[in-house]
């Protein structure tokens, strides 16, 4: 609380005083209708900026001037320099009068400090709030990071933007890998019940895997870090990509072969179905609002990656895995 009074107090009043002896009279306004009639006053500024303008050599500000001289040569009668001069200094007389106050300073105690600053630092049992600066400034998020982290291990109940900053992420990160987790299991115990073998199961899931590895590199690669807002991406991938391998490889046990697979329809139209997903998600990223454009941007590479390791790297896997099983 001490930090509200103000040190070396004399010698800063002492420095106050000659200014005001000095400015004082320059502060005080003069009677009204004393001073020169604005249409005069014009007059004379526009006489002396065309002799400043002779004397400016450099083109930039002599064109400045120009301008400023035409339009006050489109200025008319006294109704018009009148609004100028409102206009100019509609808030000198506000700002004078602050100018008056600062220098009519007085000495300052801990008793003159005003009430709601005595509450934001003192509690009604009496307990003094306690304000820490970090030593250093702070350039990004791991000197945020351990600046709250040094002020956690000296009080854990600590509180503040720092403090609430690095938690709040903590939980998104732990929500996303949570999420991440589950949405893994429960797709691969749906897939286990529908395909009923844990080979099409497994190859269902690699393709989805290898895109959501694609993803996270891309978005190092284009610095797209994850984000609040995009982190959500990496679950929705498992949820929309996975309907792209059952359909394949379901197709592949009809037709018994995953080359003659290639030849089905069934690949056209997971590439159309996931074009429009793609669409659809994509518009995401022509938001206004960074987080969700950053969504739709990270949405857009994840499906795209999953349509193209479905495409490629599953049936590859399914002909890979078919000449093994061969004599």
């Amino acid at each position: 609380l001490r930090n509200f009074v103000p040190a070396n107090q004399a010698e800063k009043l002492t420095i106050i005083e000659d200014m005001a002896f000095f400015l004082t009279p320059v502060l005080t306004a003069p009677p009204a209708g004393t001073g020169p009639p604005p249409l005069a006053v014009l007059q004379e500024f526009r006489q002396s900026l065309a002799a400043m303008r002779a004397r400016i050599q450099d083109r930039a500000l002599r064109q400045s001037t120009q301008r400023l001289a035409l339009a006050l040569g489109g200025l008319r009668g006294s109704i018009d320099a009148a609004g100028l001069e409102q206009r100019l200094t509609a808030g000198l007389a506000t700002l004078l009068a602050d100018l008056r106050q600062l220098l009519a300073a007085q000495p300052v105690g801990l008793d003159d400090i005003p009430g709601h600053l005595r509450r934001a630092w003192i509690a009604h049992d009496g307990r003094v709030r306690v304000q820490a600066w970090p030593a250093k400034a702070i350039a990004g998020n791991d000197d945020l990071r351990r600046f709250a982290a040094a002020v956690l291990a000296a009080e854990p109940s600590a509180v503040g933007t720092p403090v609430t900053i690095t938690q709040a992420s903590g939980a998104v990160v732990a929500a996303f890998r949570q999420a991440t987790a589950t949405a893994f299991v429960l797709v691969t115990i749906v897939l286990l019940v529908l395909l009923r073998r844990l080979g099409d199961t497994a190859l269902v899931l690699a393709p989805l895997v290898l895109a959501a590895m694609l993803t996270g590199a891309t978005s190092v690669v284009l610095d797209l870090p994850f984000n609040f807002a995009n982190v959500i991406v990496l679950p929705l991938l498992f949820g929309l990509g996975v309907a792209s391998g059952v359909h394949l490889v379901m197709r592949r046990r009809r037709t018994g072969d995953a080359v003659e697979l290639l030849r089905t329809s069934t690949p056209r139209a997971v590439l159309y179905s996931a074009l429009t997903t793609i669409a659809s998600f994509g518009s995401l990223a022509l938001s206004g609002h960074r987080g969700m454009t950053s969504m739709g941007q990270l949405l857009t590479i994840a499906i795209a990656y999953s349509l193209i390791c479905t495409l490629i790297v599953l049936p590859a896997l399914m002909v890979w895995l078919e000449r093994r099983k061969r004599p």
